[in-house]
C-alpha cells in the first residue's frame, strides 16, 4: 500500500500478535498511524460493529480484522465490517487463518478487497498450504514482495490483459508444491469425516464456554453467536504457563492457557476426532488444577 504520513490503518485488540507486529512495521516507515479499537466485552456482533465503525476516520485507509481472532476465538462479522468499509471506501484485509474447515468461507459474499487463510489449520492439510484472494479491482496495484519471473514477462505489458495478478506473482523460482497439491484430498477427508461432526464440535465448544463459566464463577467473554470449534474462556489463574505445562505433563492434555488484557484464557479447540470426552478430562483435569477457587 502507498501510505502517507499520518495515514491509518484502523483494527481491534484482539487481533493476532504477527500481523499487528508486521502492519507496525509497515505503519512507521511511512510515518503512518496502526490503530487499534478496543472491543466491548461480552463480544457480541453488534458491539463489535458499532466499536469498529465509530473508530473509522476521514485518515482510514484500511480495516484489518480477523475472520474469527485467534486469542479470542470470536467469529467476527466481516461480512457487515466490509460493508461499512466499502461504504466509506475504505479498503479491507481479512486474516482469514482459522476459518477454511471450521465456517463456510463465501469470498464473494464476504465483500473482502483481500483475504488470506490457509488450510493447515481445520482443514488439516501440511502447513504451507495457503490462499491469497484479491479482488479484481485492487490485482492492478498489489504486488508480490518476491520479484516473480513472470515480471519480467509483464515488465512491458503493464496495462496489457495478460498481464494477470497471478502470472505477475506466482512463478517465485524452486518450491515443494506438495503442501498445495494435498489440498484437494485435504477438503475432500475433511468432507468426508470432519465436517460431518462440525455442529457436535460447536457443541462441545459452547459447553466448555458454560461449564468453565459456572464452575469457577469467570462470565463468558464470548456471546453464543461469536463461537465456533473453538473457544477462550476466561479462568482465575495467576500462572497460566505453569498451568499450561501441568495440564500437558500430568494430565495428557495440550491446550493454550495465556494472558489476554488483564485477566487468563484458557481457549480450547474441538475438532472432528475429539468427543464429549475429552471435554469431561478437560474440567476435571481444571478442577484439581484450580481447586482452591473451583
Amino acid at each position: 500500500m502507498r501510505l502517507e504520513p499520518g495515514d491509518e490503518i484502523l483494527s481491534c485488540d484482539h487481533e493476532y500478535g504477527a500481523c499487528d507486529l508486521a502492519w507496525r512495521a509497515a505503519c512507521e516507515a511511512k510515518r503512518a498511524i496502526y490503530r487499534k479499537v478496543r472491543l466491548p466485552v461480552p463480544l457480541t456482533a453488534d458491539g463489535v460493529v458499532e466499536a469498529i465503525t465509530a473508530g473509522f476516520s476521514e485518515r482510514t485507509r484500511a480495516l484489518t480484522m480477523s475472520h474469527i481472532t485467534s486469542p479470542t476465538a470470536a467469529i467476527l462479522p466481516v461480512d457487515r465490517l466490509c460493508a461499512a468499509a466499502a461504504e466509506r471506501g475504505i479498503l479491507t484485509v481479512v486474516d482469514g487463518a482459522h476459518a477454511p474447515g471450521q465456517v463456510p468461507v463465501d469470498l464473494r459474499g464476504l465483500g473482502a478487497d483481500i483475504y488470506t487463510g490457509n488450510a493447515h489449520k481445520w482443514l488439516v492439510a501440511p502447513k504451507g498450504a495457503a490462499f491469497l484472494y484479491v479482488h479484481p479491482d485492487h490485482q492492478r496495484w498489489m504486488g508480490s514482495n518476491i520479484i516473480s519471473w513472470g515480471w519480467s514477462e509483464c515488465a512491458d505489458l503493464l496495462d496489457h490483459a495478460d498481464c494477470s495478478f497471478v502470472r505477475r506473482s506466482a512463478w517465485q523460482g524452486t518450491s515443494d508444491p506438495a503442501a498445495y497439491l494435498s489440498v484437494p484430498a485435504a477438503i475432500s477427508f475433511h468432507g468426508t469425516y470432519l465436517a460431518p461432526r462440525r455442529g457436535e464440535c460447536g457443541q462441545l465448544a459452547l459447553e466448555a464456554r458454560g461449564q468453565i463459566a459456572e464452575r469457577f464463577g469467570c462470565p463468558p467473554l464470548l456471546a453464543e453467536e461469536m463461537v465456533g470449534q473453538f473457544v477462550a474462556c476466561p479462568i482465575p489463574c495467576d500462572d497460566p504457563a505453569g498451568l499450561h505445562d501441568r495440564l500437558l505433563a500430568e494430565h495428557g492434555i495440550e491446550v493454550p492457557v495465556f494472558r489476554f488484557g488483564d485477566g487468563v484464557l484458557i481457549r480450547p479447540s474441538f475438532a472432528g476426532y475429539n468427543e464429549a470426552d475429552d471435554l469431561e478430562r478437560l474440567l476435571a483435569a481444571l478442577e484439581s488444577e484450580l481447586a482452591d477457587v473451583a
